[in-house]
């Protein structure tokens, strides 16, 4: 079940796959979420690193659409490390189909942010994950006893999105993240 072992070297950086990505979108997508709320890499990043879960999509092998959260750990290169227990549901899916998508989204106070992804996933056997990650992970969740596999997903599409009001009393905007 499980694919090659893990190459941390990154066919483009997260910024260029971000920059691909943007370009690549419809005008309706950059008319929705203009240039000026685009996240950078290290805006992405944090944002990742801040939340808990995603949303995973995959198909079915009947073809049906299936969504669900799960915890994950975004790596340098852009790539999405989703822990699954052994028999899940999903593993049969990206064997069937190995795509997926991921979404990501925050709205909290006058902060709003989102990141969608998609590309071709993979599964990895349980100790096949970079050591910085695992901990990524397991601090996200704590014990990772009942970890059967990884699904990692290469997206080639990877947009985030970030906006803050405008912050009258302090006379500036922030769109970061943090």
């Amino acid at each position: 079940m499980a694919g090659a072992r893990y190459d941390p070297t990154p066919d483009s950086s997260l910024e260029d796959l971000l920059a691909r990505s943007w370009l690549r979108a419809g005008a309706e997508l950059r008319r929705a979420w203009p240039a000026p709320t685009r996240l950078s890499a290290d805006e992405l990043a944090l944002f990742a690193v801040q939340q808990r879960y995603c949303v995973l999509a995959t198909v079915t092998k009947r073809g049906q659409p299936r969504a669900l959260p799960v915890s994950f750990a975004l790596d340098p290169t852009g790539c999405f490390w989703l822990p699954t227990v052994a028999g899940a549901a999903r593993l049969a899916d990206v064997q069937a189909n190995p795509h997926a998508a991921i979404t990501v989204g925050q709205g909290i106070g006058g902060f709003r942010a989102a990141l969608i992804a998609s590309g071709p996933a993979e599964i990895l056997a349980a100790d096949q994950i970079p050591a910085p990650l695992l901990a990524i992970v397991a601090g996200k969740l704590g014990d990772l006893s009942w970890l059967g596999h990884w699904i990692v997903v290469r997206p080639d599409r990877l947009l985030g999105y970030g906006s803050r009001q405008e912050n009258q009393s302090a006379g500036k905007s922030n769109r970061s993240p943090g």
